[in-house]
């Protein structure tokens, strides 16, 4: 009989997204028959990068509450109200074994769904200060993943772990020849460079952190005595790379001087692009 699936819920930013892609892919390595899951919004990153993984996607229309005005918030809280009866429907239609919640507000209606049909809930914070979504749910969590220590002790919960982030695979590739003492091209440094350079790579979280760039492009103009780095390249999330493309390229003393696509960002599947698809959870024995 078939194994009842996992569901992952979460998204909105690659800080939550990344972390759940790292874990379905651990569980598919550990269990391939078991199915997964992922609920999260329709305009979150999870909507690009999940589909690529080969995992059904229910994305839900869902907006922000922090920070809107009266109506917008009104608008967003009718449209969690309808996603959480959703994922009631869903549940109830095809119990999951378990809910992982990674973070953010689209993770809100599944997990709510899972305390009100009382299945089995674990969420993840990866944030050194938990965020308002997962700070609601781990009350009513069974467990708590958390990434740093300090976070345990704000956390309201029965059981709470300290897990570290996950973290994918891609970064641990060239650990052993590593640990060999070979010598590693770094993936930021342009393959074509004949000379040792210093690059220097300038990121942040949620989307690019905006000040992040900000800062970055402004203070290009002032690096023109350091003569040693002609190349640095700038992680800028997809909402503002071309912006930050352009304000970078205004700089003719530091050329070449890039503000790259975000790592976040991936080409949309072909498959189904633009297209509502209705994902429902396998059926399962007991």
């Amino acid at each position: 009989m078939e194994k009842r699936a996992i569901v992952i819920a979460g998204g909105g930013t690659g800080g939550h997204v990344f972390p759940g892609l790292a874990v379905a892919r651990e569980l598919r390595r550990r269990d391939p028959s078991r199915p997964m899951v992922w609920i999260g919004s329709r305009s979150g990153l999870e909507a690009r990068l999940v589909p690529p993984e080969s995992l059904p996607l229910l994305a839900l229309r869902l907006g922000g509450i922090a920070g809107r005005s009266a109506a917008s918030t009104a608008a967003a809280s009718a449209m969690a109200a309808a996603a959480v009866l959703r994922c009631l429907a869903l549940f109830i239609a095809r119990r999951p074994a378990a809910v992982l919640g990674v973070g953010g507000f689209a993770s809100g209606p599944a997990c709510l769904a899972a305390v009100l049909l009382r299945v089995p809930l674990v969420i993840h914070e990866q944030n050194a200060i938990a965020g308002g979504t997962n700070r609601f749910l781990a009350r009513f969590a069974d467990a708590v993943g958390v990434s740093f220590e300090q976070t345990a002790g704000a956390v309201r919960s029965r059981r709470v772990v300290v897990t570290g982030n996950p973290i994918r695979t891609e970064f641990f590739a060239g650990s052993e020849k590593d640990r060999k003492g070979q010598t590693l091209q770094s993936p930021v440094s342009p393959a074509s460079s004949g000379s040792q350079r210093l690059s220097l790579l300038i990121f942040g979280g949620s989307r690019g952190a905006h000040s992040i760039n900000e800062a970055m492009t402004s203070a290009l103009p002032h690096l023109a005595g350091w003569r040693e780095s002609r190349t640095r390249p700038a992680v800028a999330g997809a909402a503002r790379g071309r912006r930050n493309r352009r304000r970078a390229g205004t700089c003719r003393r530091h050329r070449p001087a890039l503000a790259l696509r975000g790592c976040c960002s991936v080409p949309s599947p072909s498959h189904g692009a633009g297209r509502r698809r209705t994902t429902a959870l396998p059926r399962a024995s007991p």
